[in-house]
């Protein structure tokens, strides 16, 4: 099997965006902030601070806001870094589902072609149907045979054949 890019931007290229420090600007998630400096990461960004607090976090905005709304998580973990927890906060805030359109695109490379999400083998009723499958596979132990073959009645939770 190829292995799968799991930090592949399908909706990019994000650059970053054209800014000075002390501009104030809208983020999505915290409303009116003040870039005060960049981050480190593979794309470098904007960070900001709202007037009544002094942490400096990355200012949700332009490319980074559409990334948030349509890439895979891993994908935004990567290229900003960030960890998944500060995307799904994101991602609540903005009111976004975790269904977005590329992870969605990264679940589609692990699922067979051709058979449904819903046929995969990690689903409830086929895990049941697999547990019970592995029950009646049990080996009959040999007292339960030695029993059946004196015509005597097995002892509980033993089986003959």
């Amino acid at each position: 099997m190829a292995r799968i890019d799991r930090t592949k931007l399908y909706f990019g290229p994000y650059a970053t965006p054209k800014f000075k420090l002390g501009q104030r600007v809208k983020c999505a998630v915290r409303g009116n902030v003040t870039i005060v400096k960049v981050s480190e990461g593979r794309i470098p960004w904007p960070m900001g601070r709202t007037p009544d607090n002094t942490n400096r976090m990355l200012i949700v905005y332009e490319g980074l806001e559409k990334a948030v709304r349509r890439e895979a998580a891993t994908a935004v973990c990567h290229w900003w870094g960030v960890t998944g927890q500060t995307v799904s906060k994101w991602r609540g805030t903005m009111k976004v589902g975790h269904h977005t359109e590329g992870n969605q695109l990264l679940r589609g490379h692990y699922t067979p072609k051709g058979r449904p999400v819903a046929q995969r083998k990690n689903t409830k009723a086929a895990l049941a149907k697999a547990a019970a499958k592995a029950a009646a596979a049990k080996p009959v132990k040999k007292t339960a045979k030695k029993a059946a073959a004196k015509g005597r009645k097995p002892a509980a939770g033993k089986r003959a054949k």
